[in-house]
């Protein structure tokens, strides 16, 4: 898998209102999902939705469930999705350079408020891996805040450094906390599916033996030491007949 770093796909700090592998209960049910298969930002209806690096416009559609209006954008990385859209501001086709504005957000689509569903195809992917090739962007977003978009125009150079205040402070805070909370999510969940195929397994090798309440560690220590008896036991029975052979043979 690449690892590219991208821009958020607007400017400033916004409110998270969603994480990735959220409500499997809503999205198993609903998309056959294992959980919600982006993020999500709450944001006012109208606010710029930005390209978050160059790329080439691929999708632009509408859907009354879903989605809603959408757009997605080939990179040389992947594709990123902005979902539940106002407005479309490029047309399929377009090359797009990074923090190039797309379209507005919206609340359009299987959406309960104003907000944007953000998602990533990470190169290599599979459509057929249960999140249809989406991945957790925390982790591929520079997560500061970006002081210049391509409506502003460029940054103008200056001789001495700007002062810093006490707002940006505490929004550059915000976002460094947001980017921790998705990483110690996205731990959780490993650890969760980790603990699920234990237990699978457990259960499998341990028919009748494990208890609802199991601490699934201390029923792997057991069952790894049972595993370890057992092989002793066969290594020293290969070992005696090697060196012991039975009377009859000789």
């Amino acid at each position: 898998m690449t690892n590219p770093k991208v821009r958020l796909p607007f400017d400033d700090s916004q409110r998270l209102t969603q994480g990735f592998g959220e409500r499997p209960e809503v999205y198993r049910k609903r998309f056959g999902l294992p959980g919600h298969n982006g993020i999500d930002w709450g944001l006012l209806i109208g606010t710029p939705i930005l390209a978050v690096d160059a790329g080439k416009v691929i999708v632009r559609h509408t859907s009354a469930t879903g989605f809603g209006r959408y757009i997605k954008v080939q990179h040389s990385w992947g594709q990123s999705l902005y979902a539940h859209l106002s407005e479309f501001q490029v047309e399929v086709g377009d090359e797009v350079a990074c923090g190039k504005r797309v379209g507005l957000s919206g609340n359009s689509g299987f959406s309960t408020g104003p907000h944007l569903h953000f998602g990533l195809r990470i190169n290599p992917y599979s459509k057929g891996d249960g999140w249809y090739g989406y991945t957790n962007p925390h982790r591929f977003l520079e997560w500061l805040p970006q002081e210049k978009t391509e409506a502003e125009g460029p940054a103008i150079a200056t001789t001495s450094p700007q002062p810093v205040s006490l707002t940006q402070l505490e929004q550059k805070l915000v976002a460094i906390q947001q980017a921790y909370t998705f990483e110690l999510q996205e731990l959780k969940q490993q650890a969760d599916l980790w603990q699920e195929v234990v237990m699978r397994l457990l259960m499998q090798h341990m028919p009748g033996e494990l208890p609802p309440s199991a601490e699934f560690l201390t029923s792997l220590e057991t069952l790894m030491d049972a595993w370890a008896q057992e092989l002793d036991q066969q290594r020293s029975a290969a070992i005696a007949t090697i060196f012991d052979p039975p009377s009859d043979l000789g």
